[in-house]
């Protein structure tokens, strides 16, 4: 089955779990199978249950129409169901300057107790000032390319991008501005 994922947030999700349920749920976001996607129609879209994985029961809350997390503990949160074929949708914020988040995918969803992080690709979604206030392992500035959509492997998992630009599938080009982050929810 193919769907279309539709989420806000603000920090780490996880999708294609395969790990035992922590107690704490949350419903967010919705799925829609891709068959039903037509311009124009309005189909009905089920509900997201969210796991809390490795994190305190008050890291994640839902606040209205916002999925928000503190940070703290680093940790993630996965999809309830596991999905193979899928098209993400994600509107996100930080809410504080240099913000590190991201989305992992094509994971196990167990995550490395000294990282708390799983292995997977991840799709990085940093805070636009985190280029000024991190530099690069070799000392060197951050691209803008570095904080939007970069995919890499986490974990272990390696990733052979189809580009020039090393290990990671950076972009070629920065399309986020500040304009089109205020505008987001």
């Amino acid at each position: 089955m193919r769907l279309i994922i539709k989420v806000v947030l603000f920090f780490l999700l996880l999708l294609n779990p395969n790990c035992l349920l922590h107690a704490q749920s949350i419903v967010f976001g919705s799925e829609l199978e891709l068959t039903q996607v037509r311009p124009g129609s309005k189909n009905k879209e089920d509900p997201l249950n969210w796991v809390n994985v490795n994190t305190n029961p008050d890291t994640w809350k839902k606040n209205k129409d916002l999925l928000i997390c503190t940070g703290k503990p680093i940790g993630i949160m996965r999809s309830e169901k596991q999905y193979g074929n899928f098209i993400l949708q994600i509107e996100w914020k930080h809410m504080e300057a240099g913000g590190n988040s991201g989305v992992f995918a094509w994971s196990d969803a167990n995550p490395n107790p000294k990282s708390r992080l799983p292995n997977g690709v991840e799709v990085q979604m940093l805070e636009l000032d985190y280029i000024n206030l991190h530099k690069a392992q070799d000392g060197q500035p951050l691209s803008v390319a570095y904080v939007q959509g970069d995919l890499f492997g986490v974990g272990g998992v390696t990733v052979t991008p189809d580009t020039p630009r090393g290990p990671r599938s950076s972009a070629l080009e920065g399309r986020l501005g500040r304009d089109l982050l205020s505008s987001c929810h």
